[in-house]
This record gives C-alpha cells, structure tokens and sequence, in this order.
C-alpha cells in the first residue's frame, strides 16, 4: 500500500512539473522616465502590466493592464489597430520592433491593456532575459508616451502544486500510523 502510494506520488510530481514548468511570469512598470529609449518624456502617465510567456510555445499573455494620466490621447502607431505593444528584442536604453500588438482603448489618456499573442520561437530567450519591452503611444508622443520593461516575477505556486504537498503529508501521516 506505501510501496503503490509513493510510486503514484512519484508520477504526480513528474507530471506537475513538466506542465508547469514552461509559464514565466512578468511584469511591467510603464513610465514617461523610461520611454523613448531611456530619455524621458517628462510624462506623468503611469501604468503596469502582469503577463505570462509560454517558454515552449512562445504565447504571450497580458493577465491585467491598466494606465492613467497620458499627456496625449492613445493612438494608432506602427500597428494598424492598436496603442500599445509588446517591443523586442531590446534592452532599456534601446528601440526594437514590435514582438505582439496588444489592445488598449483609443482616444483616452487612461484604460486597460488587454491581449495576447505569439512572440515567435526566436525570441522566447530574449523576452525571458529581460529584453522587451510595453510601449503605449499617444497624440502628444508618437514614438511611445510610457514605457516599461518586461521583468520576469517569481509564480505564485500552482494549486497543483499545493494539493502534491497535501497528498504527500497525508502519505507521511498514513505511514506513521501503520508503524505505530
């Protein structure tokens, strides 16, 4: 019965792992100091993001976004439908494509940033290095009002994770009951 109970604990945890282990956690703190590659607006606008990267597959997901105070309203820049994106590969003091086009109300100077997308498997290493970027434009900054760098975040753990803890203190238990 412990020999059975261990081997399924066993199976559970090389499980857990391998479907966990490929989502980074990360967030972005977005400000006038940071954009423009590093020299400023002199915007008071703010914002932050929280997302997840999918290391294998390269998905991009914005879990919750929000920003206030833009000098400007949002607008159109470098992608036809949307204000905000997902830039790289590029460190703080540098400019770089845009990796996935987001989704943020226009003609607003404060909202929420939505949306998800692929940043390509070349670029998975570089966005988890810390290499890209959110970058929202507006009317009175074309080039990108605030920005934020995309810094991965230590993951809360999983529930999965939490019920294996479980199981395996309920085994310990079961186990000391039997030799007693």
């Amino acid at each position: 019965m412990v020999r059975m109970f261990f081997s399924v604990a066993l199976l559970l945890t090389a499980f857990s792992s391998a479907s966990s282990a490929a989502i980074v956690n990360f967030q972005a703190v977005l400000t006038g100091a940071a954009a423009a590659a590093g020299v400023g607006t002199g915007s008071a606008g703010v914002g932050v993001v929280t997302a997840t990267l999918d290391d294998v597959t390269g998905d991009f997901t914005v879990l919750s976004g929000t920003f206030a105070n833009l000098t400007g309203l949002t607008q159109n820049a470098g992608n036809p439908s949307s204000p905000v994106h997902l830039h790289g590969l590029a460190g703080p003091n540098a400019n770089a494509g845009i990796l996935v086009g987001l989704s943020a109300p226009l003609g607003v100077s404060s909202g929420a940033i939505s949306g998800s997308g692929n940043v390509g498997l070349a670029n998975i290493a570089g966005v988890v290095a810390g290499n890209s970027y959110i970058n929202l434009h507006t009317s009175a900054f074309p080039a990108g009002e605030i920005r934020g760098q995309l810094l991965a975040v230590a993951a809360v753990p999983e529930p999965s994770s939490l019920s294996l803890l479980g199981v395996a203190l309920s085994g310990c238990m079961v186990y000391r009951r039997r030799r007693s």
